[in-house]
């Protein structure tokens, strides 16, 4: 290679890191998920999966589960609101609302869970034999599975940071410690328990993005691209759109760039090109055709499923958007609210500045507009939406597929920031403070918190104790992220506090929420109890099975990732 080209930064020992970093998360993840639904879109969004595995339609299939959330007898908010009845048919048929993305990459999970329940069909029959009747979910393993897509795609998601950092000149420490922050120390953590779309958005838009910086380096080096990443580019960013269409402010953002990109990268291999003969790879028609050939059919796809439920082949559009009047305190309170702000949320992010000032000095302009765009993009449609806090979620879960994004300028701007004056002590006192806030969003279930924190809601000013209500999900939920003493991360913590002091489930309401006058606040259900929301406790105290064999493998997983870790490392400095 001539020494005028520039070599791809991303090498052979960065892939060790990244696998490392990869290893430790999905152990982490995978020790700490539900194994079940914990809200009423999850179970939705399985439903999905199961009649497109089973039936080949997007028709939902009768089931336990359908009637239940068609009743609105599930113990949580109503499904109904996630579930739409077909129009000008005879027979009443009802159809998820979901993406059908989530559904698509779901199926190969639903079949494995379906071959593990053969392998083990006494933990499944235990399974329906022990449930709360209020809390029964048939296929065990089936929704087990399809809930571990959180833990490996937000493990992946990380994966793909450390090898994009690299793409972008960050140093491997730099990278590694991103990673890491992105995975412990942000309400990612939190949101990988379930698996829902916003994991699996994130993961597929931020694929897209590592797919693009391929591209670029590829350009950078002189080589003609190939016509199958842009293909496959193309496909990661239908099924970004086909899981949620709210990303597809996002998904525009990295076309353009893609636009970009080839249109400099093609111009720039012409003009240095000295030996005119050889071939100079497909042309730039080419290559956006492939692109856009998998979001012609997933439009398709979107188009035939809409006609389906309502007869029409218009559009889907959105609904319910938000009045402009309620979008500054929406802002506000996905930014700074203490139940629910981005800063105290992911509290690294206070060094995204540093990582665009550094990305603006580097000549990475496209790097700074992506980023910020995206951001923009995805905190747009947030705040328009009613529920721009996401309902039953910890964090703000509408702005998960932007958070790779800003963790690129993160780990841009950590060698800037640690070099200020008690810089690298505020980095670790951000990152710790990070990992503080996580552990009660895993330790405590959001079913747990809003059960107790709804038996106090008076107190709120609110009249409305509905707990199944169809306005839970806007007008309850909102002023418990703004109130200090029911914001989640500190109301989860003093939960943890007694059950970790073994003081039982009956809960002081003034000692948990600063409430005075009510009786002791306990919870609706056992399986709220305790630490039974976590699948490997659940699984044995109630199903009687020994986990220590998966203990023992997961243990295995997160060594192997030290040792990768440690191994890029020494490379690096060798």
């Amino acid at each position: 290679m001539s020494p005028y080209i520039t070599r791809d930064p991303a090498r052979k020992e960065d892939r060790v890191l990244a696998s490392g970093v990869l290893c430790v998360l999905l152990a982490l993840f995978t020790l700490t998920f539900s194994g079940l639904p914990e809200g009423p879109r999850g179970e939705v969004e399985f439903q999905a999966t199961r009649a497109l595995a089973t039936t080949g339609t997007w028709a939902l299939a009768s089931s336990q589960e359908v009637a239940r959330l068609q009743g609105q007898t599930l113990p949580f908010p109503p499904g109904t609101r996630f579930l739409q009845a077909s129009v000008g048919t005879g027979d009443r048929v009802l159809f998820p609302k979901c993406g059908p993305g989530q559904a698509l990459v779901g199926v190969p999970f639903y079949w494995a869970g379906r071959c593990i329940a053969a392998v083990v069909p006494r933990l499944e029959q235990r399974h329906q034999e022990t449930q709360d009747p209020d809390w029964a979910f048939s296929e065990y393993f089936a929704h087990w599975l399809l809930c571990w897509r959180g833990p490996l795609f937000t493990a992946l998601t990380a994966f793909l940071l450390v090898l994009a950092a690299r793409r972008l000149r960050v140093s491997r420490s730099h990278a590694w410690f991103a990673a890491f922050s992105y995975g412990l120390s942000t309400f990612a953590w939190s949101q990988s328990r379930t698996g829902l779309a916003d994991v699996q958005a994130t993961f597929l838009l931020f694929l897209s993005f590592h797919l693009l910086l391929r591209v670029r380096a590829r350009l950078t080096r002189l080589e003609p691209p190939a016509t199958w990443e842009f293909f496959v580019l193309g496909l990661a960013l239908t099924l970004t759109w086909l899981t949620r269409l709210d990303t597809l402010p996002a998904v525009l953002v990295l076309c353009a760039a893609t636009e970009v990109i080839v249109t400099r990268g093609l111009v720039g291999s012409d003009h240095r090109k000295s030996d005119p003969g050889p071939d100079l790879g497909p042309s730039r028609r080419t290559l956006m055709s492939a692109l856009l050939l998998p979001m012609a059919v997933g439009l398709g796809v979107l188009s035939w499923i809409g006609h389906t439920r309502t007869g029409s082949w218009a559009a889907p559009r959105p609904e319910g958007l938000a009045p402009l009047a309620s979008w500054p305190s929406a802002l506000a309170g996905l930014l700074i609210s203490p139940g629910h702000g981005l800063v105290w949320m992911a509290p690294l992010v206070l060094i995204v500045p540093f990582g665009l000032a550094r990305a603006r000095r580097r000549g990475e302009r496209l790097l700074e507009r992506v980023v910020l765009a995206v951001f923009c993009g995805m905190l747009l449609t947030a705040v328009s939406s009613p529920a721009w806090h996401g309902g039953w979620t910890y964090g703000p879960r509408l702005l998960l597929p932007a958070l790779p994004f800003l963790w690129l300028a993160v780990a841009l701007g950590l060698r800037h920031a640690q070099s200020r004056p008690m810089g690298r002590a505020g980095v670790m006192g951000l990152f710790v403070l990070g990992v503080v806030i996580q552990l009660p969003g895993v330790l405590v279930s959001t079913a747990t918190h809003l059960d107790l924190a709804l038996q106090a809601k008076p107190s709120l000013g609110s009249d409305s104790n509905n707990a199944g209500g169809e306005e839970l999900a806007n007008d309850d939920l909102e002023p418990l992220h703004w109130a200090m003493d029911f914001a989640a991360p500190w109301a989860r913590w003093r939960i943890v506090r007694q059950r970790a002091a073994g003081l039982g489930e009956s809960y002081d309401a003034q000692v948990l929420f600063g409430v005075q006058g009510l009786a002791p606040l306990s919870l609706s259900r056992p399986a709220q109890e305790g630490f039974r929301h976590l699948a490997w406790v659940d699984l044995r105290q109630r199903l009687g099975g020994t986990p220590w064999a998966a203990f023992v493998a997961l243990g295995a997983l997160a060594i192997l990732g030290l040792y990768l870790s440690l191994k890029g490392m020494v490379e690096m400095r060798t």
